[in-house]
């Protein structure tokens, strides 16, 4: 199974300590699709098609009495499935293969499968939630190419490895809609993602 984005322009879970911010090596070891997701800003509502894309980082989760204990942080950001100009995801994908797409390329589509097991340098904030914000998460924030020399690492998740739960939760709020393209001045309004989730 292929996940294609292109330019169609033309729960319940362990909570841990944050990782650490700052700028850290990781691996993708998941792409999930979410299917037709509903979402509002600013009084609009909209439907469009979501997906997650996940990491591995080098910090481990220090929390002993957990089954996590010892395992990579997972960190997780939220996508519109479009490779607009204006999408997120053209933009991170963008920067973390250090060249901009040509129209032919977006237009043609990019499999996020292939991200599968790509190494990067993830820039990370601690940031509240938009709504709540007693609540701090670890987001996010830049996905860069892995320096020259730098050692690669693997993922530990296989790529055939069933969703985390709070995935799968996610995947069941899924309605069955026609999509409608993020082509507007404010491209992706993703809400902050739960980053520091067990993996």
């Amino acid at each position: 199974m292929t996940l294609l984005a292109k330019n169609q322009s033309t729960g319940g879970f362990d909570k841990f300590p944050l990782p650490e911010a700052g700028t850290t090596r990781a691996v993708c070891c998941g792409i999930w699709d979410l299917g037709m997701q509903k979402t509002t800003f600013q009084g609009t509502e909209k439907i469009q098609h979501k997906v997650i894309i996940a990491w591995e980082i080098d910090e481990k989760i220090n929390s002993p009495e957990s089954e996590f204990h010892g395992q990579p942080y997972m960190l997780s950001k939220k996508y519109t499935l479009s490779l607009s100009e204006k999408a997120n995801l053209r933009k991170d994908l963008e920067s973390w293969r250090g060249k901009p797409y040509t129209e032919s390329e977006a237009s043609a589509g990019f499999d996020l499968e292939k991200l599968y097991g790509i190494n990067c340098l993830l820039g990370i904030a601690h940031q509240p939630d938009r709504i709540d914000p007693a609540k701090i998460y670890a987001n996010v924030t830049a996905i860069l190419p892995l320096p020259k020399g730098m050692e690669k690492v693997n993922p530990i998740r296989p790529f055939n490895a069933a969703p985390p739960k709070w995935v799968i939760e996610k995947q069941a709020q899924a309605i069955v809609e026609k999509a409608i393209e993020p082509d507007d001045p404010f491209g992706d309004f993703d809400e902050p993602p739960a980053e520091n989730l067990p993996g």
